[in-house]
């Protein structure tokens, strides 16, 4: 049996007037984390850890929860409250995350170079 092409034109078109669509399977959405837990928290700094090379000084507790991008600054090397040798130390060029949903899963994504980490514990929902 085919389907008249006029029958699946008109479909379409009900669809896009509807506002109605669905994402494609694989595709990245913006994401926000839902009730994180010290477990996600812990996961998301692991993560963070893994990318940067080394653990991040502080994350926000409401990090990722009301937007989905993440920005880790530079960190100054200091000893007692002052610059080592007298001079500012640069540790490393401005970090931007993502935080994106994916088949159901919460992914951090580092656009920059899509290095990408799943946070199997953690629960998102589009942004």
């Amino acid at each position: 049996m085919t389907v008249p092409r006029t029958a699946i034109g008109l479909a379409a078109a009900i669809a896009a007037a509807s506002g109605c669509g669905h994402l494609a399977a694989g595709e990245d959405v913006p994401a926000l984390l839902v009730a994180p837990t010290p477990a996600v928290r812990a996961e998301l700094r692991a993560a963070l850890t893994d990318a940067l090379g080394i653990a991040p000084r502080a994350i926000a507790e409401d990090a990722l929860t009301r937007t989905s991008v993440l920005v880790i600054e530079r960190a100054v090397a200091e000893a007692a409250n002052r610059p080592l040798t007298g001079r500012t130390v640069d540790t490393g060029a401005v970090q931007r995350f993502q935080l994106v949903v994916n088949d159901g899963r919460c992914i951090l994504v580092r656009p920059a170079d899509g290095w990408r980490a799943a946070l199997p514990a953690a629960a998102c929902t589009p942004e």
